[in-house]
């Protein structure tokens, strides 16, 4: 599953939130030597309920606008789905 991400780094406290069709993530880090990055991994890892090495960046290392990959097979069951 492809998941569209706009980063806010530098926040007062780590959230996610849906904005639209993306995914807006507030992270305390600054956009300094990767700790943003590594933020966000974690906070939408954790948002989805999955690992965070299920999560990878496909594109916008280096942006506030990022592109994530995460395995269908690696998310959670859902509601009313078969054990």
């Amino acid at each position: 599953m492809r998941v569209e991400v706009l980063v806010v780094p530098r926040a007062r406290a780590a959230h996610c939130a849906r904005d639209g069709d993306r995914l807006r993530v507030r992270v305390t880090a600054a956009p300094e030597g990767g700790e943003a990055n590594r933020q966000v991994v974690a906070a939408v890892a954790g948002w989805l309920g999955v690992a965070p090495g299920a999560v990878e960046i496909l594109r916008g290392h280096r942006g506030r606008r990022k592109w994530l990959w995460v395995p269908v097979d690696r998310l959670p069951p859902g509601p009313g789905a078969p054990p």
